[in-house]
């Protein structure tokens, strides 16, 4: 599966669930019956760096119960070793050539459009419902003008200190059916 038909199919699907089914007898009324989606995206973790992969070495047990309880993909693969390119593909589902960008140095002049701006992750999250927020590293091409121009709230200007307990700030009182 190419990673545009992924964020496609994915935000189809974020889209189908926002219409609503018939109702069964255990759903409550006005009950909203779509999944938390909590998407984690780290920098420089190797694939093996959690205790549920099997590493001995780590204890990981809030990430362990997020994997045993939802999904981790074990064969996804970075389309550029260099952050920002690879963030370009993972909120536009396009490969970073499309705008001519190689390495973190093209950030100025990479040829971002405004249909990709519109067609990115958090827009279509966004767009089917959900309540976007971003929080870390952004570490995008310029002309994406940051976070919330993708369809995010950010959780903090500081990607180092107070994003931690902003996260769990947010998770405390964010999610309502995690």
């Amino acid at each position: 599966m190419k990673r545009r038909e992924f964020i496609t199919g994915t935000a189809a699907g974020a889209i189908g669930l926002m219409f609503k089914q018939p109702m069964l007898a255990t759903d409550r009324p006005g009950a909203d019956n779509r999944p938390n989606i909590l998407f984690i995206m780290t920098d420089q973790q190797h694939a093996g760096m959690l205790s549920c992969t099997g590493n001995q070495w780590l204890k990981t047990p809030a990430l362990d119960r997020l994997a045993a309880s939802g999904i981790r993909f074990e064969r996804a693969y970075a389309c550029n070793p260099v952050c920002v390119p690879n963030r370009f593909s993972l909120q536009t589902g396009l490969m970073p050539s499309a705008i001519g960008m190689r390495h973190n140095g093209d950030s100025g002049s990479a040829a971002v459009t405004e249909r990709m701006v519109e067609h990115s992750l958090g827009r279509l999250f966004k767009k089917a419902g959900y309540e976007t927020v971003y929080g870390g590293k952004v570490h995008l091409p310029r002309k994406m003008k940051g976070v919330e121009n993708l369809g995010y709230r950010n959780l903090t200007s500081d990607r180092r200190r107070g994003l931690a307990e902003a996260c769990g700030e947010f998770g405390q009182h964010g999610f309502q059916n995690l």
